[in-house]
């Protein structure tokens, strides 16, 4: 059986992939790769970065 690559975009794929992972800041970022240019894709990912940081953080303190 031959397997089709085109039958779901890409970047659907990797978005759905992302949720999987629980990584919604990559889901979010595979939804708009065209409205989030260079600069502020590396904004939000510092900040996911560190939103994640302290979320851990704030589990290991329980």
């Amino acid at each position: 059986m031959q397997t089709t690559t085109k039958t779901v975009p890409r970047r659907v794929f990797k978005r759905f992939l992302a949720v999987k992972k629980r990584n919604y800041v990559a889901a979010t970022i595979a939804k708009f790769p065209r409205k989030i240019k260079g600069r502020v894709k590396m904004r939000i990912m510092e900040i996911l970065l560190q939103a994640e940081e302290e979320t851990e953080v704030l589990l290991q303190n329980e």
